[in-house]
């Protein structure tokens, strides 16, 4: 599915009719499928709210196709829509990225 190390040897992998397996690792990302790591690498000076910006943008065409990325004003005011509906402090958004 994506490491080098290991072969599917039989059976398959689906989802809504589409074969994960012969994906990349980017079309299985753009069908929402990836790989969250556990000890992840700190990366001071990007903050979160730019980092969920730029995945946002770079999803935003599947989601709705025609419509153009948004900057970050706009961005801004739909994430803390979702931030108060999950209860997480806007800080959050300011924090540098794993940090």
């Amino acid at each position: 599915m994506g490491n080098p190390a290991y072969t599917i040897s039989e059976g398959s992998i689906t989802l809504d009719g589409a074969d994960l397996i012969t994906m990349t690792p980017e079309e299985r990302s753009i069908q929402g499928i990836f790989l969250s790591f556990q000890n992840v690498t700190e990366i001071k000076g990007i903050k979160v709210s730019e980092y969920l910006r730029t995945i946002y943008n770079l999803h935003l065409p599947r989601i709705s196709p025609g419509t153009g990325p948004l900057s970050p004003m706009l961005f801004s005011r739909f994430i803390k829509t979702l931030l108060v509906s999950c209860d997480i402090p806007e800080a959050f958004l300011e924090r540098d990225l794993n940090v």
